[in-house]
């Protein structure tokens, strides 16, 4: 009776072994079509997203990074909690999609550059400025890995996402208003001796989209400045009262902006005096800090060479114009 027992079991595990054998190719023929299908739903949430979306999104963050690099950076950790708040402010309003597509690009970058900042470091003899840009985009990967983590349990539920994403740092999607001013520092030759004096200036600007980094501003501006001779006496002062209506292009590059301008010019006290005219060609390099309470906030240094025609007995003018510039814009439509 043993024996027959032991042969119905011996019997028994060849079947199973030879279905196991038989239901392997059965079994792959099923899952294989399977795997090749599911292969690309670990990128279906990235290959449909918008990649002006999530390069926006990157844009924002890494603004973010540089404008506290500058402050002082120091210890990431404390960094990260300081600089969390205005990140959520652009994540929040994306998508899942856009937020996994903007960590791939950071991490294409980082790979684009040589890879962990650690290991060129070591390789550079422990110099720091050879790694600066890679340190940025890894400081900026962390932080939207965190953002990404803590988004769902903090972001409120008016930053509603979107599909399409044009940053919430940078305006260049959206018609704005706004305002600048600031001091000008003045340089003329005139009559075979230098004049020097300073100022300041002050404009109203709307700005139009041109694309995702360029801008195209108008509007009016006044300034005046007060210029001396060498004897420095009030019978050599001259006193510029210039109006003029500047058009300017604006780069957006990251923390940086960049603006050429040209202006008809005026110059003149219209009320009191015959009024000369010319033209100005300048530009100015800035930099855009993070948004405060819808306002976006900016400075920057700007450079002018002004020209005007002669008249009567008043010949050509060349005056130089320089100082430090302030400004804000706002949307007009969210």
């Amino acid at each position: 009776m043993q024996n027959l027992s032991q042969i119905h079991i011996r019997s028994l595990a060849a079947s199973l072994r030879s279905a196991v054998i038989l239901a392997i190719p059965l079994v792959t023929l099923l899952v294989t079509p399977l795997t090749y299908a599911a292969a690309p739903l670990s990128k279906a949430v990235t290959s449909t997203v918008d990649p002006e979306s999530s390069r926006s999104l990157v844009y924002d963050l890494t603004k973010l990074v540089r404008f506290f690099e500058q402050r002082g950076w120091t210890i990431d950790r404390y960094e990260f909690r300081r600089v969390m708040p205005e990140a959520l402010l652009s994540v929040c309003r994306c998508d899942l999609g856009t937020r996994a597509a903007a960590a791939q690009t950071i991490q294409r970058k980082i790979s684009a550059l040589g890879g962990p900042s650690k290991l060129t470091w070591q390789k550079n003899g422990h110099n720091l400025g050879a790694v600066s840009e890679t340190l940025t985009l890894e400081r900026t990967a962390r932080l939207l890995a965190e953002a990404r983590r803590v988004a769902p349990e903090v972001c409120p539920y008016y930053l509603v996402r979107h599909a399409r994403f044009r940053g919430y740092q940078i305006d260049t999607d959206h018609i704005t208003i706004g305002a600048e001013g600031g001091g000008l520092f003045s340089l003329r030759q005139h009559q075979d001796q230098w004049l020097v004096g300073g100022g300041g200036t002050g404009r109203v600007v709307v700005s139009f989209p041109i694309d995702s980094r360029w801008k195209l501003r108008l509007g009016p501006a006044v300034g005046g400045a007060a210029l001396v001779g060498d004897d420095v006496s009030t019978d050599n002062l001259a006193v510029d009262f210039v109006t003029s209506v500047p058009i300017t292009a604006r780069r957006y590059a990251g923390l940086y902006l960049y603006d050429i301008e040209v202006a008809p010019v005026a110059l003149g006290m219209w009320w009191r005096e015959p009024v000369r005219y010319g033209a100005r060609l300048g530009g100015l390099f800035g930099i855009s800090a993070p948004r405060l309470r819808g306002f976006l906030p900016w400075t920057g240094l700007s450079v002018a060479m002004e020209w005007v025609a002669p008249s009567g007995d008043q010949p050509a003018q060349w005056t130089l114009r320089m100082g430090l510039r302030v400004g804000f814009a706002i949307r007009l439509s969210d």
